[in-house]
């Protein structure tokens, strides 16, 4: 999916990443939270996008997390996974891995210094 300029406006809710009892990333809870936000109209969804889990999730599960919504979307909104890296090298990592999972787009929120 090709992300306009004209689809960057509107609701993008950063989703919490539901686990299970063993920690890990509870799939069908995701996929269930996926629905109920498209059917609610949002206009695209942010996996792991700052709802302050990212530094606590391994980077397997961030991966599991965009996967399990780009699954769970289907197509539907644009899905922009969310870079809470806190230093560059890391937030390539990241965006290397995510491209994998299939993202629309990944964004990324980094404090500058001049």
């Amino acid at each position: 999916m090709k992300l306009t300029r004209d689809q960057l406006i509107g609701l993008y809710p950063a989703l919490p990443t539901p686990t299970d009892p063993s920690g890990t990333v509870d799939r069908k809870a995701t996929a269930r939270l996926v629905e109920f936000l498209c059917s609610a109209g949002v206009t695209g969804l942010v996996p792991v996008g700052g709802t302050g889990e990212y530094p606590t999730l391994l980077p397997e599960e961030r991966r599991a997390m965009v996967e399990v919504t780009m699954d769970a979307a289907a197509g539907r909104v644009p899905v922009v996974a969310g870079m809470l890296s806190p230093g560059f090298k890391e937030s390539v990592l990241a965006a290397t891995d995510f491209a994998a999972a299939g993202p629309t787009v990944s964004c990324s929120s980094r404090r500058t210094t001049t």
